[in-house]
């Protein structure tokens, strides 16, 4: 019994799905008498990839968790009307700290992302408890901001607070090349796109409570609803392979041997490339949805018509996201990121860039968000030609992917709050010239267009 859960464990480190050869070189390793009889029991013994109810539990699950988790920093901009509209309209320069607010939400958390992986890969058997720790946090953060009656209480709370709910997402990531190989780009596509699907619907729920209940009440509500669905979303995100007894036995009688990983990705010219491309897309990628519904108010659109832009970006990511994980599966990576990139820099330059009324303001949120927000979806893809089938690289290097996002978008509110300063456009053409939206707007654009070219110019087939 005891070979066949270190061969499990084997697989984790280099093997997702366990072939004939593979078999047989694992049983070896570790002294397995008879490796095809062993192995053959090993794989029947083991739920099915790609298929079958536990897979797609699984992903029903994460789905869930990627709803509140993500969803909820993806409709921060409707937030950060009512804090200026509303909790602080009578305090005067608080616009930075609660634009600091804002941005740390979601900046934190990716970096959060990044700090939290070397414990899940040293401590593997306490996921649920450090689960249940992040929930908890993050659930107590939407409350406690409920009662905010300072700007860096909401630096405290829904800054820095939320950000432990990093603890409770992050096993979904590595858990899911375990479950998914040949469909595990629309697979990825399909989990991320809820992080739209919770976008578009959350807010919504949150103006018909803010409407119904005021701010305190609806804030309590939402922390209280985010912690009963995300208590039961943890259930089905489970292992496919369970943990060797190293893991579990050993974590108890100081024994425990830790994974090993294979550091050598770190020296690949798509590791270099695949991390440039996050710096700078991460740099932008929140810049709309936190400054939309202030364009929209500036405007003289009605409020509702900024959540409504908001519901329309992330409801666009949804098929977006899908759509990319789709192609990285049948295209070359490099063609995937390049139609996105250019997608993502014409929406801002040519849309946003002159959007002076409503049908040009919906035009940008529906094709910026099918293609910049959904940018996302094709990290599968990007992490596979990194890290291989290997499961543990792979959610290393999700984790680092998430932490230099996190870097890029913790620039996004002192930048952009700068740029906001700048009036050198003013006057001219469209959006470029409505206030000091222009430079904001041109920064945007531009970066993705530059976001293009790292692995346009590496050599190799991606």
């Amino acid at each position: 019994m005891s070979s066949t859960f270190e061969l499990e464990h084997a697989s984790t480190r280099g093997v997702s799905v366990l072939g004939a050869n593979d078999i047989g070189q694992i049983a070896i390793r570790h002294d397995v008498e008879s490796p095809t009889i062993e192995g053959a029991n090993l794989v029947d013994a083991l739920p099915p990839v790609d298929r079958g109810r536990d897979a797609w539990l699984f992903l029903v699950g994460s789905g869930m968790l990627e709803f509140f988790v993500w969803g909820w920093p993806y409709c921060i901009g409707i937030v950060h009307v009512y804090w200026t509209q509303e909790v602080f309209k009578d305090r005067s320069n608080v616009e930075g700290i609660l634009t600091l607010a804002a941005t740390l939400q979601s900046g934190l958390l990716y970096l959060g992302c990044g700090i939290i992986a070397p414990i899940y890969t040293a401590y593997p058997s306490y996921q649920r408890i450090i689960q249940g720790f992040g929930l908890t946090v993050s659930a107590v953060s939407i409350i406690a901001s409920a009662f905010a009656t300072e700007p860096w209480h909401l630096i405290v709370t829904t800054g820095c607070m939320y950000s432990f709910s990093a603890a409770l997402y992050l096993p979904v990531t590595s858990l899911l090349f375990e479950w998914f190989h040949a469909r595990r780009g629309l697979a990825g596509g399909l989990l991320w796109a809820c992080t739209g699907l919770g976008g578009s619907i959350l807010p919504f729920v949150l103006s018909g409570l803010h409407g119904a209940l005021g701010y305190r009440y609806s804030m309590i509500v939402v922390g209280l609803v985010y912690a009963s669905v995300c208590a039961l979303a943890m259930i089905p995100v489970k292992r496919r392979i369970p943990l060797s007894r190293f893991e579990t036995e050993g974590a108890h009688q100081g024994e425990r041997r830790r994974p090993r990983l294979d550091w050598s990705f770190l020296r690949a010219k798509s590791t270099g490339a695949g991390c440039a491309v996050v710096l700078l897309t991460g740099m932008s990628i929140f810049i709309p949805t936190l400054w939309i519904p202030t364009f929209a108010l500036d405007l003289k659109v009605t409020r509702l018509m900024g959540t409504g832009l908001i519901a329309i970006m992330n409801a666009s990511s949804v098929p977006g996201q899908i759509a990319l994980g789709y192609m990285t599966d049948r295209l070359a990576l490099r063609t995937v990121i390049l139609t996105t990139c250019l997608g993502a820099a014409i929406s801002c330059l040519l849309l946003w860039g002159f959007a002076t009324n409503d049908l040009l303001l919906v035009l940008f949120s529906m094709l910026w968000g099918a293609t910049g927000l959904s940018s996302t979806g094709f990290w599968s893809k990007m992490i596979a030609e990194i890290a291989g089938d290997d499961a543990a690289v792979s959610g290393m290097v999700f984790a680092m992917f998430a932490a230099i996002r996190g870097v890029g978008n913790l620039t996004t509110g002192p930048i952009s709050n700068s740029l906001l300063q700048r009036s050198n456009l003013r006057g001219t053409l469209g959006a470029f010239g409505f206030m000091n939206y222009g430079i904001l707007i041109l920064y945007t654009g531009t970066l993705w267009l530059v976001s293009a070219l790292p692995f346009c110019i590496i050599p190799g087939k991606l």
